[in-house]
């Protein structure tokens, strides 16, 4: 008599199948966009189509210089200036300083600004203008509180 095997050797449970995904359609509209694109590429010579991508690599260049990543100066101050500039921003100071003495840009202006007295004074000496030289000596008074000697 022969003995049957007592052990089952079909598995228990189901084995499930992958199911092959079916690939994503693309929207109609992006498939327009680029039907129209590649007709009108085919339509264009080699030359045009390098000055189109020149154009629109500029574009993209100074969009992301501008609005992106502007450039910031740092590390400036007011001894970079050049002298007509320097002159400039002593009358532009003196005017403000007679207008309102207690302004903060004045304030600012004094403390960042060692040689301020001294450019004020100096320019009041090349003034004709009375009234002129009298905010620039005022500026320097209030600067060193000594003003131009």
């Amino acid at each position: 008599m022969k003995r049957a095997n007592e052990f089952k050797t079909q598995p228990s449970l189901t084995i499930v199948k992958p199911v092959a995904e079916r690939p994503a359609q693309p929207e109609q509209a992006a498939v327009g966009f680029k039907a129209l694109v590649l007709s009108r590429i085919d339509n264009l010579s080699r030359r045009a189509l390098a000055a189109v991508c020149l154009l629109i690599g500029v574009g993209v260049g100074v969009y992301y210089a501008w609005m992106i990543d502007p450039v910031e100066w740092t590390g400036m101050s007011y001894q970079h200036l050049s002298q007509e500039d320097k002159a400039a921003l002593v009358e532009m100071a003196s005017d403000l300083n007679a207008y309102d003495p207690n302004s903060s840009a004045v304030a600012e202006l004094r403390a960042k600004w060692g040689e301020l007295d001294e450019l004020a004074c100096f320019v009041a000496g090349q003034q004709a203008d009375e009234a002129e030289r009298t905010r620039l000596v005022y500026l320097a008074y209030r600067v060193n509180q000594k003003g131009c000697e």
